[in-house]
C-alpha cells in the first residue's frame, strides 16, 4: 500500500511523520490569490496568528463572489486512490472558507474545480477535513483553499494524504457487478466504484 503525505505550510524541513514542507517564497507552497471581484482580496502571512510556532496564511476578501488560493503542487494520482485533506481554519465575517482539490485528466483539462469540497463558516480555530476517492479519468489533483463572500480566513496546517487505493482493499475474486431484483425494482452495485 502506498502512502504519501504532504504538508503545505510556511516552514521548510522534514517532519517527523515523513511528510514534507517547503518554503519557496513568502506564501510557502501557495500561488497568488485569485479573486473574481478584482481588487477585493489579498493574502498575507500573519505573524500574529501562530500555531506551533508557525505563522498562518490570512486571506482577506471583501467581494461577494468566489476566491481561490491554489497550491503550487500538482499531485499525480490514479483511479481509486483514497485522499484525505485537512486544515485548521479561523474565519471572521459572513463568508466561508473551503478546502478541496481541482482534478485534472491526462490532457491537463479540469475535470472538477472543487472535488471533495468541505466548507466552514465564522468561528475560532477548528479542524476541517475531507476524504474522497479519485474517480476514473483523473490523473492529478491540485489542493486549494477557497471561499466566497466577505470574510477573513486564516489557514494553518493544510495537509493532504494519499492513504492507499481501493484496488489494494478489494477482496480477490469479487465480481465487477452484483445485481439484485424483484418484481418491482432491479439494483446493480458496481463493486469497483461503489456506485449503484
Amino acid at each position: 500500500m502506498r502512502l504519501q503525505i504532504a504538508v503545505l505550510a510556511l516552514t521548510a524541513g522534514l517532519l517527523a511523520d515523513g511528510g514534507f514542507a517547503v518554503e519557496p517564497g513568502p506564501l510557502g507552497q501557495w500561488r497568488s490569490l485569485w479573486v473574481r471581484d478584482t481588487g477585493k482580496g489579498r493574502v498575507t502571512v500573519d505573524e500574529s496568528m501562530r500555531r506551533g510556532g508557525k505563522p498562518a496564511i490570512r486571506v482577506e476578501h471583501l467581494g461577494q463572489h468566489d476566491w481561490s488560493l491554489t497550491s503550487q503542487s500538482q499531485v499525480k494520482v490514479v483511479e481509486g486512490d483514497i485522499i484525505e485533506l485537512s486544515a485548521r481554519l479561523k474565519i471572521k465575517g459572513s463568508g466561508r472558507g473551503e478546502i478541496s482539490v481541482t482534478t485534472y485528466d491526462a490532457k491537463g483539462k479540469v475535470v472538477e474545480w472543487m472535488y471533495g469540497l468541505r466548507s466552514a463558516r465564522a468561528g475560532d480555530w477548528r479542524p476541517i477535513s475531507s476524504r474522497f476517492i479519485i474517480p476514473p479519468g483523473v490523473v492529478s489533483i491540485v489542493p486549494r483553499l477557497t471561499g466566497v463572500e466577505p470574510a477573513t480566513v486564516w489557514m494553518h496546517e493544510f495537509v493532504w494524504k494519499n492513504t492507499g487505493n481501493l484496488k489494494a482493499l478489494r477482496a480477490k475474486g469479487l465480481p465487477e457487478r452484483v445485481t439484485v431484483s424483484n418484481n418491482a425494482i432491479e439494483v446493480t452495485f458496481v463493486t469497483a466504484s461503489a456506485a449503484l
